[in-house]
């Protein structure tokens, strides 16, 4: 057996919450990666599931710069045994940023009173959830089963991809674009295909640009922190973050609520291309040894 050598390190970041709770999915344990059972999702907002282009396995390379060699905790590295292969539909996770955050264990207290970006009434949680079931309910569609999470990740959350779902904000209005991330330190071996395909579709589908500005809340997302947090997705997920747009800026604003089917048809056209990129049996290709990210001790907090 093929042995990947990983080095991971992190300093954490953070999502959150949706609307009503999907059915509560059994915890499993992180290093073990052991796979957790299907969850239901919350009520579907008024977005039809969009027709999707034909799909191509080779988008551009990832137009966003997660950055690397940080530093890596003086720690011994961690055996995580290839997952058995799962037989059926794919299993596709979708966390809608800063749902249920006031749930959240004790090690993600301070993300209690994250609610994310706003305007007006408007909140960022609002808009992820309303893409999220959408999301969920198109990939449904398409025969895969689909598990839309809260900011409580089940812990060792094992899927054929699990992609957190987020929109930003700033106070002058001015600043626009969507971004995308992986974990700055390598986790799955398809973390980065996922990402590219995310980046090329969802670019496509809306037409919104690129905002490069990825912040270390992205690529030290929590939910990617295995040896931090409990409610983390085990290594062997495929794992991404995307900023959907600006809640703040008035275009970007528009495509969010307006035009929210073109939102939805590229984050399911990227899973989907990245789904036919890497088949079942090579999601799952060997076991991963990694050192554990650096002890966090600052304040956990969500892009």
């Amino acid at each position: 057996m093929r042995v990947l050598i990983f080095c991971v390190a992190v300093v954490a970041a953070t999502c959150a919450p949706l609307a009503d709770a999907p059915r509560e999915l059994p915890p499993s344990s992180a290093a073990a990666a052991v796979a957790t059972q299907a969850g239901a999702a919350a009520p579907i907002a008024s977005v039809a599931p969009p027709a999707l282009p034909s799909v191509s396995p080779s988008p551009a390379p990832l137009p966003f710069a997660v950055p690397t060699g940080l530093p890596l905790a003086a720690l011994p590295p961690v055996r995580f045994a290839r997952p058995d292969p799962v037989a059926g539909a794919r299993r596709i996770g979708i966390q809608a940023g800063h749902w249920l955050t006031e749930q959240v264990p004790a090690d993600l207290r301070g993300l209690e009173s994250a609610t994310g970006a706003s305007w007006g009434a408007l909140t960022e949680r609002d808009v992820n959830v309303r893409v999220a079931n959408a999301v969920a309910a198109a990939l449904r569609a398409r025969g895969h089963v689909v598990d839309v999470l809260a900011t409580a990740v089940p812990p060792g959350y094992l899927a054929d991809a699990f992609v957190a779902i987020h929109a930003d904000g700033e106070p002058s209005g001015r600043t626009r674009g969507f971004k995308i991330a992986h974990s700055a330190y390598p986790r799955s071996p398809h973390d980065v295909a996922l990402a590219r395909a995310l980046a090329h579709d969802y670019g496509a589908a809306t037409g919104l640009p690129i905002d490069p500005a990825l912040t270390g809340r992205m690529y030290r997302y929590y939910a990617f922190a295995w040896s931090r947090y409990s409610s983390a997705v085990s290594p062997h997920t495929p794992a991404a973050i995307i900023e959907m747009g600006f809640v703040t800026n008035a275009a970007d604003r528009e495509v969010l609520l307006e035009r929210t089917d073109q939102v939805v048809a590229g984050i399911v056209a990227g899973i989907s291309r990245f789904l036919e990129a890497v088949p079942r049996q090579e999601v799952y290709p060997d076991d991963l040894v990694l050192t554990p990210w650096p002890p966090f001790t600052g304040r956990t907090t969500v892009p």
